[in-house]
């Protein structure tokens, strides 16, 4: 994805120099809270989720936030 490969380059390390991966085919903890906040602060909370009242309390939350 754009997210995880972006220009097609597929790193296993984050930005800052963190793995990116627990294993093969899981992104660690981090990785994963960092993707889950780049992907809300661009596209904004999924459609299937917007209806989940936890979520319409964090929705207009910053991406700092949930890091």
């Amino acid at each position: 994805s754009e997210y995880l490969c972006p220009n097609d380059r597929c790193s296993v390390l984050e930005p800052t120099g963190e793995p990116r991966y627990y294993n093969d085919t899981h992104l660690t903890a981090a990785a994963s809270a960092r993707l889950g906040a780049q992907i809300l602060a661009r596209e904004g909370v999924p459609a299937v989720f917007a209806s989940i009242p936890a979520w319409k309390a964090t929705a207009s939350a910053s991406p700092e936030a949930v890091r």
